[in-house]
């Protein structure tokens, strides 16, 4: 079942989207920002794609309006955020101790301001390679509006209270779990619970990858992706 449309959004507080809207309720607002785009776009179901935190508030979504979800495409995806111990350690055998000592420097710390966060982001970035190349990495910021407020907001307070792992059953689309072999943000106790949970699901490493495998090993991920979609009903 291929979409008629693909409809990429900036969540309110991020992006181009208005900075002034109270984000609270852990993912609440976001979940009901998304419902009300479902609705203005007069559709009666959705496959949502949700990558690393978009993964969360796609399966936060997904639990509590489980008609509306038509499929699921989750990469680096979770059910709680409990992993990070795990992440660490898989990071430092990826990376090296000192090396993910700076980036747990960097991720524990909040943006003082968007400048800040970009700077932040900039020196991050390569830790979410398998092979960093430059001229990607700077496109990718010249793409991004950073946001502190929404940064800050979404690991210090929706992050903080995510746990779908009770509710997983209820989302009984089929989904699909993809992940990169070399992303530390996706180790086995973060997918694990996802594999037990999900009524209909699947997984897929991709080997040449870390977190952005879209990017990293763009064929493959189109072409799983678009057989995935072709294969819903």
């Amino acid at each position: 079942m291929r979409s008629p449309w693909v409809v990429y959004y900036d969540q309110a507080d991020c992006g181009r989207s208005a900075r002034d809207v109270p984000l609270q309720g852990g993912y609440d607002t976001w979940v009901t920002e998304l419902e009300a785009l479902r609705v203005a776009l007069g559709a009666e179901r959705m496959v949502l794609l949700g990558h690393s935190a978009g993964s969360q508030l796609a399966l936060e979504y997904a639990t509590r309006n489980p008609a509306r979800v038509a499929g699921l495409v989750l990469v680096a995806g979770s059910a709680k955020f409990d992993f990070l111990p795990a992440a660490i350690a898989l990071g430092q055998q990826i990376h090296g101790a000192a090396k993910m000592q700076e980036w747990i420097t960097a991720a524990s710390t909040p943006a003082r301001d968007d400048d800040d966060f970009r700077a932040t982001w900039r020196r991050m970035l390569p830790f979410y390679f398998k092979r960093v190349d430059p001229a990607v990495a700077a496109d990718i910021d010249a793409r991004t509006r950073y946001s502190a407020a929404a940064l800050n907001y979404g690991l210090g307070v929706a992050a903080a209270g995510y746990d779908v792992r009770a509710k997983l059953p209820s989302v009984t689309a089929p989904v699909l779990l993809v992940n990169g072999a070399s992303d530390f943000l996706a180790p086995h106790e973060a997918v694990k619970p996802l594999l037990d949970g999900l009524p209909k699901v699947r997984l897929e490493v991709f080997a040449e990858s870390a977190h952005f495998p879209f990017i990293e090993e763009q064929a493959r991920f189109t072409k799983l992706v678009g057989e995935f979609l072709d294969a819903l009903e």
